[in-house]
């Protein structure tokens, strides 16, 4: 009972800091958008305060995240193997950057904006690298994945940095060189590397820890490699 109680208390102490992180961008917002609307007083202009209320807050929210992960958290080991249950920098890191970004995300898809646009401006916000010229869906762990230049991830790609495998969580980069593109609703697993000028076909399933040769074109669950290009 006792233990039911703190493990209670913790997630208040937990939540508090969260609940500010979320509120102290929208009051700030809030306060500016009643002014401009008591300066205006126009009922028609409502819905374009709203949407540029909301447009500020996301972009003080991402602010806030950026802060967090980038500058006040940010720990030079991201990588291993963990115990769920164990409270290291590292599970620390993964959650705190996990919430923040489904949020980032929630938020930009209140705003109407494609996938695709919001998907880059968070990886170069919170990619471990992000090459030139490169389209980028949303994805899972960004501090955990680096894209090299002129890819192109497509629409429903997941790319996982993580795994969970009982009371462990294995924590892995994946590396995606130049001129990469990978096919709608495939899924890349931790500790993956792909090479330049690979093709993954839609709805393919790439293993933990593969390895997929450049100028390669992979398809299948498990992906496996169909063709080579000859250079």
């Amino acid at each position: 009972m006792l233990t039911n109680n703190l493990r209670g208390f913790n997630l208040v102490l937990i939540s508090i800091p969260f609940f500010i992180l979320i509120l102290n961008p929208a009051i700030m917002v809030y306060y500016f958008a009643q002014k401009i609307y008591s300066y205006i007083s126009v009922s028609w202009i409502l819905p374009l305060i709203f949407y540029f209320s909301l447009l500020s807050y996301a972009i003080l929210f991402m602010i806030e995240s950026y802060i967090i992960l980038k500058i006040l958290f940010n720990p030079k080991n991201k990588e291993g193997t963990f115990n769920i249950h164990k409270t290291t920098p590292e599970i620390l890191y993964y959650s705190i950057s996990e919430i923040l970004m489904k949020i980032n995300e929630r938020i930009f898809s209140m705003l109407l904006i494609p996938q695709s646009v919001y998907g880059n401006i968070i990886f170069k916000l919170f990619g471990k690298h992000c090459g030139k010229k490169s389209l980028i869906n949303p994805i899972y762990d960004p501090y955990l994945t680096s894209i090299g230049d002129e890819c192109i991830i497509g629409f429903g790609v997941i790319i996982l940095g993580h795994e969970i495998s009982g009371q462990r969580i294995i924590l892995k980069e994946v590396k995606i060189g130049n001129r990469v593109t990978i096919g709608a609703n495939s899924i890349i697993s931790p500790g993956v590397i792909i090479e330049d000028d690979v093709i993954v076909g839609a709805k393919s399933y790439v293993k933990k820890n593969s390895i997929l040769k450049k100028g390669g074109f992979y398809v299948g669950c498990p992906a496996e490699l169909k063709e080579k290009k000859s250079f």
